[in-house]
């Protein structure tokens, strides 16, 4: 009897063996991915997580998000409207979602453990989803190397990125309604990619892109030589032309905002951190990235041997499309986080690619260069997130929890 199967016979809900032990019924889920229940376990286990995190250091996004939240608890009488206005100074003024949550929810507790699972709540709802969205179109049975490609899907933007809520909130929100957009083909889901823009601004940008698609339609050849030429030429666009062409180019409903972060001193801070990034930290995306290109390139030379549908066509042209106007701006600071959006898209089309369609002669080095730069890929992301895992998050449970405090990170455990 394997693995799989002594757990798929067991009897105790699953449910309340989170409750006993989330990381524990977290593993049973991942092995027994196909049960329904098997993505709520997931979801469950990001609140677990946003409830139990540590706050490595006070630059952490997430240690900005509890001190306001602190302020705004200890004083009932603020408004929600000077606490936007609050948040409006510290370039939040586009974004809705965070301060109507964090003030909703400081009117009830002072505990910024619960804001945080709540920001695990909506994150891992979005997050779960998208993961399943992709084994529900595996069949019966993931082959090896989609295994491969989901973890690393899960890996682009993982759980322990609840840190910067805003942003990676708005990611898998954005990535759901596009996904089950080209998955199922209702216009409806599109509401959910247009709520990005509440969580984070900046996602007006691949709405923008999205909205060129729509006009322009699947044309792969244009967009293949689109993402070849700014994969390897990009960064045509600079934090200088920007900082003289943004009253034309740009909202002026965000001009507060994309002026600090084109500004010269932003700029110059993230250049300086950027050079002092460790050589595997660096070029780990950019590793990623290339063997993506690769997978990429042999998924457009197998396209018109296959009996491909519709909705595979239209997200490979979008994730093109998105992905070479993504390498365009990716001069600009922080842009970087765009280009692993683009990387997403990218891995659910090779995912459906692998299913369905993939019989090729070819495939054997582009799928061993994928396999160690994924490896490098999610074992670099694996190190950051033990900054904020903490020993309770692995070894206590909701009912135990509320009783103790985060008290030290597994980084910090393991040294």
């Amino acid at each position: 009897m394997n693995l799989r199967n002594f757990f798929q016979k067991k009897s105790m809900n699953e449910y309340i063996l989170f409750c006993l032990w989330p990381l524990f019924s977290l593993i049973t889920a991942l092995i027994n991915y196909s049960k329904k229940s098997s993505k709520n376990i997931l979801w469950l286990f990001c609140i677990f997580y946003g409830y139990t995190l540590v706050i490595a250091n006070n630059k952490m996004d997430i240690s900005r998000y509890r001190d306001w939240f602190l302020l705004i608890s200890r004083n009932p009488s603020t408004s929600f409207l000077d606490y936007f206005n609050l948040m409006e100074t510290h370039f939040f003024g586009s974004d809705i979602f965070f301060p109507a949550v964090s003030y909703l929810v400081s009117r009830f507790t002072k505990d910024p453990r619960i804001l945080f699972a709540i920001f695990g709540l909506i994150f891992g709802f979005f997050y779960s989803r998208n993961i399943w969205l992709l084994i529900a179109r595996s069949g019966e049975k993931l082959k090896p190397f989609a295994i491969a490609l989901i973890i690393t899907f899960a890996f682009i933007n993982p759980f322990w990125n609840i840190n910067g809520f805003r942003f990676n909130a708005a990611f898998n929100i954005f990535l759901y309604g596009i996904l089950r957009y080209f998955f199922e083909k209702k216009n409806v889901y599109l509401l959910f990619s247009a709520c990005s823009v509440l969580m984070h601004f900046s996602f007006l940008f691949p709405l923008v892109v999205f909205l060129i698609y729509l006009k322009a339609g699947n044309r792969i050849l244009i967009y293949f030589c689109l993402f070849l030429v700014t994969f390897f030429c990009g960064r045509f666009i600079n934090p200088e032309y920007l900082r003289e062409k943004r009253p034309i180019i740009l909202p002026a409903a965000y001009e507060t905002t994309i002026d600090y972060y084109i500004s010269e001193p932003y700029v110059q801070v993230h250049n300086e951190t950027e050079a002092n990034l460790k050589w595997f930290l660096k070029w780990r995306g950019k590793a990623l990235g290339f063997a993506l290109l690769l997978l990429m390139g042999l998924a457009f030379i197998e396209r018109k041997r296959r009996g491909i549908d519709d909705s595979y066509i239209s997200l490979f042209s979008f994730s093109l499309l998105y992905s070479g106007i993504a390498h365009f701006f990716s001069n600009i600071p922080s842009f970087s986080r765009f280009i692993t959006l683009g990387q997403a898209l990218q891995i659910a089309v090779i995912f459906l690619f692998v299913n369905y369609t993939l019989k090729s002669k070819w495939m054997k080095i582009p799928f061993f260069l994928f396999f160690i730069a994924s490896f490098w890929y999610c074992a670099v992301e694996m190190r950051i997130g033990f900054e904020t895992i903490s020993v309770e998050t692995l070894f206590t449970n909701p009912l135990i929890a509320p009783f103790t405090e985060p008290s030290t990170s597994l980084v910090n455990l393991i040294k």
